[in-house]
């Protein structure tokens, strides 16, 4: 009678071990052998703020602070991947910091090639122009160089009218009255680049920061002709940049998340408002988002090759319509490209954070993605959430993540102060978010897989009046949640107004009401025996009674 019992009960176990492995199955596996992945996004030469993210983070070891070389030693901790969003350079902190974050970050994707990957923004692309831009054939031309074709023509400035109002202002007289001796005198290979960087890559007083990088980096003042070769060195065969652009990649997909610069809805020339499996060059777009993600970065790698076959003009003397390698990836990289993964925003009318259309949500549902993780567009002091679709998986559903936050500060030298966040997109399909930001209050989060629970409010928006439930949707450009703090047991509200973000720092208990969303249960409630059999310790348990019990029916038979 016991012998069967103890076989019964073994049988019973056995089951239900065989139910939670299933259940496990059900959510993937690649739920089960993916790495969590830790990203950071538009560093832009920040040094100070990129050893900031680098002590917070979870997934890194700052192994040597100082290098020899002025870089920094780190390592990738086990079980962890790194995405970098894009953006490495351009802007930098107290002085520039370019140089070192771009070797740092090739010397971290060499050592884990499979585990970090870097992705490539406006600012790393746009650097390909350096090689056909800053070379005499070009310094030898002056009137002939037009402004920036994508910037509005009442807008644009040419090398010609850059200098015509340097002089003009340095000398102190109407810019009609700069001769064309002064313009001839000024025409160096240091103002071409001063105008690239100001005039047609927003990347104003980098010139400046660069000298100062090298400066610390070399114990030397440089002269402006050493600082342009550092530019165009950079890109030049063995140069620092053109090795970052060659390791670099336009899209990736790890596990539920899909992970591009800028996102994938704009206004585009073309007309379209979205760029989900476009690729340039092809006349129909890719179905499936990996088949998408892969095309795409083949058609950059391409697009690099072709640049380097031909970096010059190939008709120098008439730059304005002569064509050069890689000119379609130098143009989908500007405003008003083509559909690009690089130039979409996620935003409003007012700039607050718009929820992604039900058709691509559905889209990127059907491929397994339900998370959408993007730099950019600078968005306060931490990284914006915003929801799409219904709460606990209902429906077409995608969390936007938008993590640059290179605008925290803007009373601060480098327009962060102390801000600095990590976002972690762990191998269950959740997400935590922690860090602090400008003034150092801590922010820490968890996100759920899909848009998560109904109960989760980050990224919810408050609604209007007449609404009676919880929104998704910030369009209406209210105040929408932005993070959450602990230690003081609030949320952080924000409303975001162009340029100008509003901050409120609401109890608890007061966010929920405001968003109209009923409160999670306590945590002191015990979980459901369901939730414990599927539990991966219930597994462990149930595997351990199984043993126990197939080792008493041994025994008694």
């Amino acid at each position: 009678m016991l012998s069967e019992l103890s076989v019964a009960i073994a049988a019973a176990i056995a089951g239900g071990i065989w139910l939670g492995v299933r259940a496990l199955r059900s959510r993937g596996s690649q739920t089960q052998q993916a790495a969590n992945v830790a990203f950071v996004t538009d560093i832009e030469g920040n040094w100070e703020f990129f050893m900031a993210y680098v002590k917070l983070s979870d997934a890194l070891t700052l192994v040597n602070p100082q290098c020899p070389d002025g870089t920094a030693d780190i390592e990738l901790k086990d079980g962890w991947d790194l995405v970098f969003g894009g953006d490495v350079c351009d802007k930098g902190g107290e002085i520039g910091g370019t140089i070192r974050v771009i070797r740092t970050l090739v010397r971290l994707k060499r050592r884990y090639p499979q585990n970090v990957t870097l992705l490539l923004g406006n600012r790393d692309l746009n650097k390909l122009r350096l090689t056909s831009e800053i070379c005499p054939s070009q310094l030898a031309l002056l009137e002939e160089v037009p402004g920036p074709y994508w910037v509005p023509e009442n807008k644009r400035i040419s090398p010609a009218q850059f200098l015509r109002k340097k002089i003009a202002k340095e000398a102190g007289i109407p810019e009609d009255d700069v001769s064309l001796q002064q313009l001839k005198e000024a025409n160096t290979a240091a103002n071409r680049m001063r105008w690239m960087l100001k005039d047609t890559m927003g990347a104003d007083g980098e010139f400046e920061r660069r000298a100062a990088e090298l400066a610390f980096l070399h114990q030397y003042t440089p002269t402006e002709e050493q600082v342009v070769a550092s530019f165009v060195d950079s890109v030049a065969p063995g140069g620092d940049l053109r090795e970052y652009l060659l390791l670099g990649q336009l899209a990736c997909v790890k596990g539920s998340s899909l992970y591009v610069h800028g996102g994938i809805v704009g206004a585009f020339k073309d007309g379209s408002t979205d760029c989900l499996g476009y690729v340039p060059g092809l006349a129909h777009r890719v179905e499936g988002v990996e088949a998408w993600v892969t095309a795409l970065n083949q058609w950059c790698a391409a697009q690099l090759q072709e640049w380097i076959a031909q970096p010059l003009w190939v008709n120098p003397s008439q730059p304005a319509t002569s064509a050069r390698g890689g000119e379609a990836i130098i143009d989908y990289v500007v405003p008003n490209s083509e559909p690009s993964v690089i130039m979409s925003r996620h935003l409003t009318k007012s700039s607050a954070p718009a929820p992604l259309p039900s058709a691509l949500a559905e889209a990127l549902n059907s491929c397994g993605i339900t998370r959408l993780v993007i730099g950019h567009t600078p968005h306060g002091n931490s990284p914006t959430v915003a929801k799409s679709g219904g709460p606990d998986g209902l429906g077409p559903c995608c969390e936007i993540v938008m993590a640059d936050t290179s605008y925290s500060d803007m009373s601060a030298i480098d327009n962060r102060g102390l801000a600095v966040s990590e976002v972690q997109m762990l191998a269950d399909g959740t997400a935590h978010v922690h860090g602090q930001l400008e003034d150092g209050s801590y922010i820490e989060y968890e996100l759920g897989a899909g848009v998560g629970p109904s109960s989760e409010i980050i990224g919810l928006a408050e609604p209007p009046p007449a609404q009676a439930t919880g929104s998704s949707d910030a369009a209406a450009d209210g105040r929408f949640v932005k993070a959450w703090l602990p230690k003081s047991d609030s949320y952080l509200f924000c409303r975001v107004d162009g340029f100008d973000y509003i901050y409120d720092r609401v109890p608890r208990e007061e966010a929920y009401q405001l968003v109209r969303v009923s409160p999670p249960p306590s945590e002191k409630e015990s979980p459901s025996p369901l939730a414990w059999l599927y539990g991966s310790r219930g597994l462990m348990v149930l595997a351990t009674l199984g043993i126990a019990a197939a080792v008493s029916v041994s025994f008694r038979q």
